[in-house]
């Protein structure tokens, strides 16, 4: 009987946990749809930095991921670059800023977030697999490029 109650702390926990994880994955989701919709029947390539799902649902949509060594980007592209994610850095074409959007996380446990410690997937962004704190929005900027290299 001892051990009734730290077994339901411990699922309420890893439900809490799962549950939060998803809906951090969802921004990902969600951010790829509003960005094809955005896009739908244009011209210009979408490039997007980022790995994990956004990287996977992005592509499905038919986007390109960039890498430092920008290659096929030309004017009048889009660039989308997400605030919290792996293998974001520096772009090194000129851009003018289009628009950024927010995603809200519905959750106080942040499973990936430097700034609340957070680093399930990741430990360069916390010491902690998960840490009990609010969830920032997830923003997503979008950049035109109007240089190249």
């Amino acid at each position: 009987m001892a051990l009734v109650a730290p077994v339901v702390i411990s699922g309420v926990i890893s439900l809490w946990v799962t549950a939060s994880d998803m809906a951090l994955a969802d921004t990902g989701r969600e951010a790829a749809n509003y960005i094809q919709e955005k896009t739908r029947g244009e011209s210009h390539a979408v490039w997007f930095e980022g790995h994990w799902g956004f990287q996977y649902y992005m592509e499905l949509l038919g986007a390109h991921p960039l890498e430092a060594e920008v290659h096929g980007c030309r004017f009048g592209d889009l660039a989308v670059i997400p605030t919290y994610n792996t293998s974001i850095f520096t772009f090194p074409l000129r851009t003018t800023a289009e628009q950024s959007v927010d995603f809200e996380v519905h959750s106080w446990l942040a499973t990936m977030n430097p700034d609340a410690g957070g680093g399930f997937y990741f430990s360069g962004w916390g010491p902690l697999p998960f840490a009990f704190a609010p969830v920032p929005e997830q923003r997503y900027y979008m950049a035109r490029v109007v240089q190249e290299k």
